[in-house]
């Protein structure tokens, strides 16, 4: 490839480089805007020689990866010599390359959490298995091919480059290409890509994602040596990724499918239909805008386009309608989104949230209670009627279907009872020719057996904020460093406070230092063991927590304004360790912000009754 893509510079007389986003020894890729209608195009200039019969057998390969189509693929969608050049046009993304954003982290000291890294990676996966699905193996994958948008959006892109490098590059330009830690061995080595071998890049990467410097710069031993490195992970953990990078593909993990679950085991992950459709939470969104200017359109808003990749464009063309996907939920410690206006609504109508869900707007950057926004206010609380009417139908259902359950086994034991008693107890009756037997007094014969059996009623639990050994912590005036060292001081009086009441063997009873005695109902878990109360120290040590704190007094540094505050927040815990039904007395912000510090929490599941817990709020006063 003769030409040089220098941004600034116009290729065949009509497309502008804009922004040179990666270059390695397969090509360049570059942001370009088209001058015949102003549209910005991400293209992948090769640098490969091809014949008419290899462009016809790349074109045959790229009809049928362009049918691949996954939120977490940046699809294809053309390929096409132009001038000599060999290019291809992939869905344009908003936002930069993951190695360009890893180094702009660490260089900002940061690093990614276990969870985060998991999730990050998840999607990757996820877009991984429906390409093998299609007989396609990656082979080179690597962070230059995958994008960050700056909604924290993962995308892999390349799918067709990957294929062109192993079957069209000369020989010293593919051993440069696969040259790089997140290849496997045997495709490097010349080999053909397997499965294996992308579990390994995988493997690769993640210990990437989570280490403070790049692997290409670590040069004190082998992959495992650099995971032996990685902070703050468990043994688990390094296991699942020593195994995906074995030098043997058959010591690998099988499939992605494999490696993906079993890291999820060992990250305690949520499952792959609980990812939400970001990869951080919303704090973390201010450090993922590129730092290059490399805003192009999101495919999600792109008008179609014609098949060929150089057509020009429609004159008449009218831009399309931009979605405003702006708002985040927040659900059991995870943020969800960002979803526009009517996708809020949608999950509002299926249960999945409700009017006291804390939202997030990416825009104005507030958190507010669902229901109390005024974007959604009104379709709230006409649908609330009925809501609470499909709700009251539905545990009808549930309850007639429970009856209907009970008669049925009921009527199963009467019927065979009256076979054994038929087959036993006829011959007697017929030989003795037994009188006619009174009429059984069926009432009086149970009369000492009646009892009536309730559902567990809702216990109230009130705790006492003490917040006077972590004063600091919400003290307007504290500067970071001792709210840091309130913290920390407040971890170690957690600590000493609930060490050794972790719950025994031995009942409700067991091990309580609260002494309660409590009636229990009993629940049964998956496995069929009986669940135990939930008991109030249990409930005060989530809440109370050092994690739980720190989020709390990240809302009041910034929605208190400096001032006190006082009032109480009330929730309900139900037997699934789920929390919900949030009221507070304290308005706006700070409040919806409070609760969405509780809303996090996640208690285990339990019997005995249910909970609502009333909780005093008193800072800075």
């Amino acid at each position: 490839m003769d030409q040089n893509f220098r941004v600034g510079e116009v290729f065949a007389d009509r497309f502008e480089i804009e922004a040179v986003m990666a270059e390695t020894a397969l090509g360049t890729l570059a942001l370009v805007k088209d001058s015949s209608c102003g549209e910005q195009r991400l293209v992948e200039f090769l640098a490969i020689e091809c014949d008419d019969a290899r462009c016809d057998e790349i074109r045959h390969i790229a009809s049928d990866v362009r049918t691949i189509q996954h939120k977490s693929i940046a699809g294809l969608k053309d390929f096409e010599v132009v001038e000599g050049v060999s290019c291809v046009e992939m869905e344009p993304v908003v936002g930069e390359t993951l190695d360009n954003h890893l180094a702009v982290r660490r260089g900002r000291g940061q690093i990614l959490g276990l969870k985060v890294a998991y999730s990050f990676l998840a999607h990757i996966c996820l877009g991984l298995e429906l390409l093998h699905k299609k007989g396609y193996f990656y082979g080179s994958l690597r962070p230059t091919s995958i994008f960050v948008t700056n909604q924290g959006r993962i995308r892999v892109a390349n799918f067709l480059c990957a294929w062109i490098a192993e079957h069209c590059l000369a020989s010293d330009a593919k051993t440069q290409y696969l040259n790089s830690p997140f290849v496997a061995p045997e495709v490097r080595a010349g080999g053909d890509p397997t499965a294996q071998s992308d579990v390994y890049s995988l493997a690769v990467l993640m210990a990437e994602l989570l280490s403070s410097m790049a692997i290409a710069d670590f040069t004190d031993g082998p992959v495992e040596a650099f995971i032996a490195r990685i902070p703050g992970v468990s043994s688990s953990v390094r296991e699942a990724l020593i195994r995906g990078t074995q030098d043997d593909p058959s010591a690998r993990f099988a499939t992605i499918a494999e490696f993906k679950d079993t890291l999820k085991t060992a990250v305690d992950a949520p499952a792959d239909n609980d990812l939400s459709s970001i990869v951080v939470g919303v704090n973390d969104l201010r450090a993922l805008l590129p730092s290059g200017d490399f805003a192009v359109v999101d495919p999600s808003m792109a008008a179609p386009r014609k098949p060929d990749l150089f057509d020009k464009c429609s004159s008449g063309a009218r831009p399309r309608a931009v979605r405003q996907d702006v708002w985040i939920f927040v659900r059991d410690g995870v943020d969800y989104g960002p979803f526009d206006h009517a996708a809020i609504m949608k999950r509002f109508y299926d249960d999945e949230i409700n009017e006291s869900t804390g939202m997030f707007n990416t825009q104005t950057k507030k958190h507010q209670n669902l229901g109390s926004i005024d974007e959604f206010k009104k379709e709230i609380e006409e649908y609330l009627p009925t809501r609470d009417h499909n709700r009251r139908v539905k545990a009808e259902q549930e309850l007639q279907k429970q009856k209907r359950v009970k008669a049925a086994g009921v009527s199963g034991v009467v019927i065979v009872l009256g076979i054994i008693a038929a087959v036993t107890f006829v011959p007697i009756i017929i030989l003795l020719l037994l009188p006619e037997p009174k009429p059984l007094d069926v009432a009086g014969a149970f009369a000492p057996f009646e009892k009536t059996f309730e559902a567990p009623k809702i216990e109230e639990v009130s705790l006492n904020m003490d917040d006077s050994k972590a004063k600091a912590l919400f003290d307007p005036k504290a500067t970071e460093a001792e709210r840091e060292a309130a913290l920390a001081a407040w971890e170690a009086e957690h600590r000493k406070k609930f060490a050794g009441k972790r719950k025994r063997p031995g009942g409700a009873g067991a091990n309580n230092p609260f002494g309660e005695e409590i009636d229990t109902f009993v629940f049964t878990g998956q496995d069929g063991e009986e669940l135990e109360p939930l008991s109030d120290w249990e409930i005060e040590e989530e809440v109370m927590s050092p994690r739980v704190y720190r989020k709390q007094a990240d809302c009041f540094a910034k929605y208190a304004g400096g001032r006190g505050v006082s009032g109480k927040i009330d929730f309900v815990i139900n037997q699934t360790g789920t929390t919900r039904s949030f009221s507070s007395s304290i308005p706006g912000e700070l409040g919806a912000c409070l609760i969405s510090s509780l809303s996090s929490i996640k208690f285990r599941p339990f019997g005995g009754t249910v909970k609502r817990v009333s909780l005093p709020v008193s800072y800075g006063r």
